[in-house]
């Protein structure tokens, strides 16, 4: 059976109500008969499960359509609860970190394990070599020495002249040039 709530568009709710009840999980009262709000009947507790999506890859959206919530609801929930944020911090850095350790790696060059076909038909294990990506070496050499490496040099030149010293000097030149005969 479906549940009877009303969704805040107005619209009926499209979870299978709980046995022997009227209301899904969501939608269903505490012990006072109010409705609860989701994230403390049912994210709460769970926020290992949240951490763990955005681990695995997955950005806000995605994360906010696993939790069946709007990505509206994701942000705000963000603001309200501070373990929800945390929870999503830490499973952001985590991709970050894994990100700038594959980054480091590719800019290095690293060795890795390959299956290959022989001529005899036998399936062989190789050992390979991952050239080093000298982009990501650029790349990882500017954001974490940039003080050290950049593309242009900045030049500090104090010049202390108007727009009337400039008007004056090409006047002075054009007056020393000579004229033509004809003219």
């Amino acid at each position: 059976m479906r549940c009877k709530a009303k969704k805040h568009d107005g619209e009926r709710c499209t979870r299978e109500a709980e046995e022997e009840k009227e209301l899904c999980w969501q939608h269903a009262p505490d012990k006072r008969g109010k409705p609860t709000d989701k994230y403390e009947r049912y994210w709460k507790d769970r926020l290992d499960i949240v951490k763990k999506l955005l681990m695995e890859g997955l950005n806000n959206k995605e994360v906010a359509e696993k939790m069946e919530i709007s990505e509206k609801t994701f942000y705000e929930w963000q603001g309200r609860h501070e373990d929800f944020l945390q929870a999503i911090r830490e499973g952001q850095k985590y991709k970050v970190n894994k990100l700038e350790g594959t980054a480091y790696q590719r800019a290095q060059g690293f060795k890795y394990r390959e299956e290959q076909l022989t001529n005899s038909g036998q399936i062989v294990e190789v050992e390979k070599q991952a050239l080093p990506n000298v982009q990501m070496l650029k790349f990882l050499l500017k954001n974490w020495a940039s003080g050290k490496y950049k593309d242009r040099k900045e030049i500090d030149a104090d010049v202390d002249l108007t727009l009337a010293d400039i008007i004056l000097a090409a006047d002075e030149e054009h007056s020393e040039e000579p004229e033509d005969e004809d003219g």
